[in-house]
């Protein structure tokens, strides 16, 4: 029986190694297509409400949360379910109670409070970093602009930025579309880390397919379609960024990679790892849930960005602020 389990992994090893080159082109085709000037300009257009990005990202929420409830959360649950079952066959009675709570709905809460904490420690990190500064006061940033606040009793931080001109001709920036920026920018690195995790786990579980060809050929296709569409939406919301063009490509190729190193990862635990214990089934469970809600998380993230964008009231907002600031 391990010899033919041993030659059944050799059969689908050469599969799995060509499915990894495929997969890598599909989410580089698709997170780095965004990048090119003639997709940008088309993608982007001339404002913020032209273009194809909010059709784009609104596409790319829905599936994302559509995977999560439909395929990712559904397959924690069976995970534990799976645990649970082999726990009451091993007459155990010490885990049989634990083995009945929900265990996957905590995990995916638990991966929503992550990207949580993670987004607001960078949006502490990204408002450090542009140094703007607190009504009242009035002071340089690190790069070379004055903060003028507005108001000085607005809470949402509306500012005038005065480039720092010795001709003394300055140009200004409103407060307002930094705020758009910091946002594009924190929803970039969001939905990066919630990719990069759940394409890791998506690779491992590839890499662990060694029995049947047929299901691991139809995964191959599968994974680089999954890749291809997810990998279009994050290269646009990277675009959408205020990054720099080498931090964009940096991001689209470290997203690309993660799959890959997956599928390696998974090849080389094959051998000694037993997916079918209990221990394989709580460790799949965890990262299943966790990446649900990571995508969860991303997704309702992205709605409520677009919903905000094509809100009457922050729209009045913005441009009441400009004309005060004019």
């Amino acid at each position: 029986h391990a010899m033919i389990d041993e030659m059944a992994a050799e059969s689908t090893l050469a599969l799995r190694t060509v499915g990894l080159v495929g997969i890598l082109v599909a989410s580089l085709g698709g997170s780095l297509t965004p990048l090119l000037p003639g997709p940008a300009r088309l993608i982007l257009g001339t404002s913020s409400r032209s273009g194809l990005a909010q059709y784009i990202r609104a596409g790319t929420a829905g599936a994302m949360l559509a995977l999560a409830f439909v395929h990712v959360l559904t397959d924690s649950y069976e995970n534990f379910g799976e645990a649970a079952a082999l726990v009451k066959a091993s007459d155990n009675h010490q885990w049989a109670s634990a083995a009945e709570y929900p265990w996957a709905a905590l995990c995916a809460l638990l991966g929503l409070i992550i990207n949580s904490y993670v987004e607001s420690v960078m949006c502490t990190h990204l408002h450090a970093a542009d140094a703007c500064c607190q009504p009242p006061s009035a002071k340089a940033t690190k790069k070379g602009h004055l903060c003028v606040p507005l108001t000085s009793d607005d809470p949402l931080g509306a500012y005038l930025t005065v480039t720092g001109d010795p001709e003394g001709t300055c140009g200004s920036k409103l407060g307002g579309s930094q705020h758009t920026e910091l946002q594009n920018r924190l929803t970039a690195y969001s939905m990066e880390l919630g990719c990069c995790f759940h394409s890791v786990i998506i690779g491992v579980d590839l890499g662990l397919m060694t029995e049947d060809r047929s299901a691991v050929s139809i995964m191959i296709v599968v994974l680089c379609l999954h890749q291809l569409i997810e990998g279009l939406g994050l290269g646009t919301v990277v675009t959408q960024g205020d990054f720099t063009q080498a931090r964009k490509y940096t991001m689209c190729i470290v997203y690309s990679l993660t799959v890959p190193l997956g599928v390696i990862m998974g090849i080389v635990a094959a051998e000694t790892y037993n997916q079918d214990s209990i221990t394989g089934f709580l460790v799949k469970g965890v990262f299943n849930g966790v990446s649900a809600g990571l995508l969860i998380h991303i997704g309702c993230h992205l709605l409520s960005e677009l919903s905000r964008e094509k809100s009457p009231s922050f729209t009045s907002s913005a441009e009441g602020q400009q004309r005060h600031a004019v």
